[in-house]
């Protein structure tokens, strides 16, 4: 383990928690759940019986879930709780903010709620220790970025999010320049006054007026920085302006996006593990044999990559694009995390399987060049 990986794993949970804001009972309401979601901007929040843990209620599952009446107990929706103590170190608890896709973590120990720790504070702390902050933008951004116009239906940015999973998607205008974001929350709160009393008491799938435009919803102060930047820079701006997400633009155009998760991502690289951390997300098979082929692939081109450098996490995230001939063509971004540099492709196929084969190609080649270099280099 190098002295990178020493620091993160020195800064335990306890180090960067915070007192939870609210709680709530197994047999309250899903109603007062959402309320109390939008009065504290929580998206999880501890369910809590007699002082003991019992799970999370999350706003994100919510989302997933249709005509779940606004009346249905709380304990009938939420989900167990993950369980890291107060002496956890932040790689542990980014591989779980990660792998799960929570928004924060609470901190158990013997079934007693201390604390909980966010996203946001582990970005913080990492800025606050000049941890990965000279990582370039361009290096870890999420490119090319989806965008919508001010003219756009609501409907397109909302279908758009949910088949990318993002919370965030930069607008912009007939030239392809940045002039604002809109974010799920901007959505949820919009949509909320815009429903029809015909399907009241769901809180997803309610049938939206038609031909909202995304100017009606958004917000027109985007925060964005330049290609060229540092990833101290978007830390900064996530962890005291408390967002989310930065747009990267090139000319003020949006050239890619940086997420807290990703952040996230490169403090979990950090974990000793004997093997490398693959996930797959945006995809949902119907077949399990597509994801075992998946997996086959990316363990064909490991032990290559392996030769050259030492890959500590891969991510990929598939998209499907349906065609009017009903095929479907799939594009694979994939991002590989090593403890020097993070490498980034993407292709695409009409065969999801053909195209993994190409992106683990792709960083084959790339971790073979990079290595060359810096034998001349050196």
């Amino acid at each position: 383990m190098d002295d990178l990986d020493n620091r993160l794993n020195n800064i335990k949970a306890s180090d960067i928690m915070t007192q939870v804001s609210t709680t709530i009972r197994p047999d309250e309401s899903l109603s007062r759940a959402l309320s109390l979601m939008d009065k504290y901007r929580s998206y999880e929040i501890p369910v809590v019986d007699h002082g003991h843990v019992m799970g999370l209620i999350s706003y994100r599952i919510l989302a997933k879930r249709r005509n779940l009446p606004l009346s249905v107990p709380v304990e009938r929706v939420m989900y167990p709780a993950p369980s890291i103590s107060a002496s956890s170190p932040i790689p542990s608890i980014s591989e779980i903010l990660l792998t799960d896709d929570y928004s924060s973590v609470p901190i158990i120990e013997k079934g007693k709620l201390l604390g909980i720790v966010k996203r946001r504070a582990i970005v913080k702390k990492l800025f606050e220790e000049s941890i990965h902050v000279d990582f370039p933008v361009a290096d870890i951004m999420t490119t090319p970025v989806m965008t919508v116009t001010e003219t756009d239906d609501i409907a397109k940015a909302l279908h758009e999010m949910k088949h990318l999973e993002e919370r965030t998607l930069p607008v912009v205008d007939p030239s392809g320049r940045l002039t604002g974001v809109i974010t799920l929350d901007d959505l949820d709160k919009f949509i909320r006054g815009k429903r029809e009393r015909a399907s009241k008491g769901e809180i997803v799938g309610e049938r939206i007026s038609p031909k909202i435009e995304v100017k009606s919803a958004m917000n027109t102060t985007p925060v964005s920085v330049s290609a060229d930047s540092r990833l101290g820079e978007v830390m900064d701006i996530i962890a005291h302006r408390k967002i989310s997400s930065v747009i990267v633009v090139d000319d003020n155009a949006p050239v890619g996006i940086i997420t807290g998760l990703d952040i996230i991502e490169l403090a979990a690289s950090a974990k000793p593990r004997e093997e490398v951390l693959v996930q797959i997300s945006g995809f949902e098979a119907d077949d399990p044999y597509i994801y075992d082929s998946l997996y086959s692939q990316i363990q064909r081109y490991l032990p290559k990559v392996s030769n050259h450098v030492i890959p500590k996490m891969i991510n990929f995230h598939i998209t499907h694009h349906h065609h009017l001939d009903s095929m479907t063509k799939f594009t694979i971004s994939g991002r590989m995390t090593t403890p020097r540099r993070t490498f980034i492709t993407k292709k695409n196929d009409w065969d999801v399987v053909k195209a993994m084969d190409e992106v683990m190609a792709s960083f084959t080649k790339q971790v073979q060049k990079y290595k060359e270099k810096a034998k001349e280099h050196h």
